[in-house]
């Protein structure tokens, strides 16, 4: 081996020992503390979480509306909420400036905003709920498209499905 640096002898021989695949690597760390996890079944407490974090660390030029509706669909990727977790997330989303919430014959629930790319294209982002506050899918579409390019309204420029998480029995 050939370093571009001068290197000990002892630094050289644990450079050449080959990595220790078949050993675990075992790292514990302590708890998160209960604030770092902004989840509660708390609806002015989830709202107060989120606000703030967005407040802090969000980009101001998006509106506080849409980076709530997007933090609120990174919440479900990261937990599993509890159903009383799931009722003051959709609580916090019906009081929220700027997003419009509607209840459909299925039972389902959408919550929607609009907003306004640079380049000046509207858009529309959409949560879709199913009746046990699980979020099923994330849309978000141009309301005017592109005529210039031949892109129609409501054309989606992402559209995700989630299914409803399945935890196994013990």
């Amino acid at each position: 081996m050939r370093f571009f640096e001068p290197v000990t002898s002892e630094i050289a021989v644990l450079l050449q020992q080959p990595y220790p695949v078949d050993q675990p690597d075992v790292a514990t760390f302590p708890a998160p503390e209960a604030t770092d996890q902004p989840l509660t079944d708390d609806a002015a407490l989830l709202e107060d979480r989120l606000l703030d974090e967005i407040r802090r660390f969000g980009p101001p030029e998006v509106p506080e509306a849409v980076q709530l509706l997007g933090r609120i669909e990174s919440l479900y990727a990261e937990a599993l909420p509890t159903p009383l977790e799931r009722a003051a997330m959709l609580t916090v989303v019906a009081r929220t400036d700027g997003i419009e919430v509607a209840s459909h014959p299925d039972g389902t629930v959408t919550a929607s905003t609009t907003f306004t790319y640079e380049d000046g294209a509207p858009v529309s982002l959409t949560l879709r709920f199913d009746p046990e506050g699980w979020l099923v899918r994330s849309t978000e579409s141009l309301i005017d498209g592109y005529p210039d390019l031949a892109v129609p309204p409501d054309t989606p420029t992402f559209d995700t499905r989630y299914s409803i998480p399945t935890v196994p029995s013990p």
